[in-house]
């Protein structure tokens, strides 16, 4: 089962399919994210971003690869790409704006055009980069870049390539302190004691977000 490299980070067509748009349009923006090879939030963001959208995206481009293999793409009607933007800016990004997305704990399916050394802020090409061990890979950032201008518009930086060795994948958080918006809407005014919070941990480690 594919795992969302971001936190925070939810499938595009989950939101589509709980909104209240007609089928038709449920449909053409499935047909035009599957021509853009699209899974999730983190595929659309920039990548140092939390909810703003690529304009690439906007404009029904995408210049990052996939290593997932997907259907041949069919030609797309102008106004479909014209559906999709608007579904992206009247369902998707309120979803963003309501839980923004946290850091990347994983690379994802997505690939890049350029990564550059943190240390010695050398570039190298896509190739080059998925030839390198893991603990190589962990000094480069992915460069985020707008196709139509060349502009870069920031870097994908990731907290461990190793999901188990990577503290931000658990759960365990200040979650008292700082709390996601959707946790604090199932708490509401819940008095937090130590006891309650170390259960509360206990089950969110489950993946038990009811009880939690």
């Amino acid at each position: 089962m594919y795992k969302c490299p971001r936190r925070f980070d939810f499938f595009l067509m989950d939101v589509v399919l709980r909104s209240d748009l007609s089928k038709e349009h449920q449909e053409i923006f499935n047909r035009v994210r599957l021509n853009l090879r699209l899974l999730t939030a983190s595929d659309i963001v920039c990548t140092d971003k939390r909810t703003r959208i690529h304009p690439d995206i906007l404009r029904g481009r995408n210049a990052r690869g996939s290593e997932l293999n997907w259907p041949n793409m069919m030609d797309i009607p102008k106004s479909w790409y014209e559906i999709f933007q608007n579904v992206l800016k009247n369902v998707i990004s309120p979803q963003l704006q309501s839980t923004p997305l946290g850091p990347w704990i994983d690379e994802g399916h997505q690939s890049f055009e350029n990564y550059v050394d943190t240390a010695s802020n050398q570039t190298i090409g896509s190739d080059e980069y998925k030839g390198l061990d893991p603990n190589t890979k962990c000094r480069y950032n992915a460069i985020d870049v707008e196709n139509t201008s060349g502009k870069i518009l920031g870097y994908r930086i990731l907290k461990n390539h190793m999901r188990h060795d990577d503290d931000t994948h658990s759960p365990n958080l200040d979650i008292k302190a700082k709390p996601p918006k959707w946790l604090r809407n199932l708490w509401r005014g819940t008095q937090f004691n130590q006891k309650t919070h170390d259960t509360t941990i206990a089950e969110l480690e489950k993946d038990n977000v009811c009880m939690a």
